[in-house]
């Protein structure tokens, strides 16, 4: 049986472990997708306007196979017809960079477009520029506390802004 004593010690252990264990995915995680931008950095010079499709697919994406799905970028195809002619439109994702603020924006990736199975454009522009969601919303917290001092009061008026798990007030 565990004494008073002993059980605080204990919780602490088992937290400790704990954070441990989910620190270290992380680490884990961001290893794995620093791996696969250097592999890519070092792999997408070869590619070039005009190449084919099977060609950049086989260069690229076994830069991306570590990555886990959350970490990737869905390709996206359609059919245009806006000059009369029916052409297949595909666009695929490549992770070119890493922003450590636990979002996954667009940024982060570089597209190749292909049209009819042909490599036709490389990187935002040609799509308008990448689509970057707004940040999480800051909560404005306002305290106020009235004291009576014989002195001035200690400053009591303080704005917080929350940006995903922090509370930051000035």
């Amino acid at each position: 049986m565990l004494d008073c004593k002993t059980r605080p010690h204990l919780i602490f252990m088992f937290a400790l472990v704990l954070w441990g264990i989910s620190s270290g995915c992380s680490i884990q995680r961001a290893f794995e997708i620093d791996q696969a931008i250097e592999e890519y950095s070092a792999k997408s010079p070869a590619i070039k306007l005009g190449d084919s499709k099977d060609k950049v697919l086989s260069w690229l994406q076994p830069t991306q196979a570590m990555l886990s799905m959350h970490d990737k970028k869905p390709m996206e195809a359609f059919t245009d017809t806006s000059k009369g002619v029916a052409s297949t439109i595909e666009i695929y994702y490549f992770r070119s960079a890493r922003i450590p603020d636990n979002r996954i924006t667009d940024d982060e990736f570089t597209p190749y477009v292909f049209k009819d199975g042909t490599l036709v454009a490389i990187g935002w522009t040609a799509l308008g520029g990448p689509k970057v969601p707004p940040p999480p919303p800051q909560t404005n917290v306002i305290v106020q506390e009235e004291h009576k001092f014989s002195q001035p009061p200690p400053k009591t008026n303080f704005t917080c802004f929350q940006t995903g798990p922090f509370m930051n007030c000035q």
